[in-house]
């Protein structure tokens, strides 16, 4: 089973939102940063390894790095700072990159997804009534786009960015209710 690109996506930019505060550890040259820093490094480990990420191995050694680091001079707080600022920077960007790339999936099902439920509520084909459960609702929607003739081809498109989980997620919150 693939992983949620959804879930991927959040998880990753936790761990970005994450970096303004390691970076004001750093520049208030406090004496935890360096492990803290490693903390954040073994965590996005994690979040990478259960997704099953080859990526996973840019940030185990950036970790490695850290931790075999010994400054030239016992005592040299700076050096470490710096040098635990310079791969605060290549781990930053090593997850944009990952991020993205998931980020950029995600918004173009989005929009495939916008454009489906844009034509089956034109279709009327659909009413929610609140006692339907909300589930169903989006699985009778996804069906009927999965089996319609002209609507197929989009549905085809989604899957090849999105598993349907996340496809079933994402309609959740495009879905209009007011439409159907």
């Amino acid at each position: 089973m693939r992983p949620s690109k959804i879930n991927i996506v959040k998880a990753l930019n936790k761990q970005l939102l994450d970096v303004h505060r390691l970076t004001n550890l750093i520049e208030s040259k406090n004496s935890t940063s360096a492990s803290e820093f490693r903390n954040w490094l073994f965590d996005t480990e994690e979040i990478l390894k259960k997704n099953n990420l080859p990526q996973v191995s840019q940030i185990s050694a950036i970790r490695a790095e850290l931790i075999t680091y010994i400054p030239s001079v016992k005592g040299k707080r700076k050096e470490l700072y710096r040098f635990t600022a310079r791969l605060l920077k290549q781990a930053q960007e090593d997850i944009w990159d990952s991020n993205t790339i998931f980020t950029q999936k995600t918004e173009q099902a989005r929009e495939l997804i916008q454009q489906l439920l844009n034509l089956v509520a034109q279709t009327k084909a659909f009413n929610f009534d609140r006692k339907t459960d909300f589930t169903h609702f989006l699985e009778g929607i996804w069906h009927f786009c999965n089996t319609h003739e002209q609507l197929r081809s989009i549905t085809l498109q989604i899957l090849g960015l999105l598993h349907k989980s996340d496809v079933l997620l994402v309609m959740a919150e495009e879905i209009d209710l007011n439409d159907f």
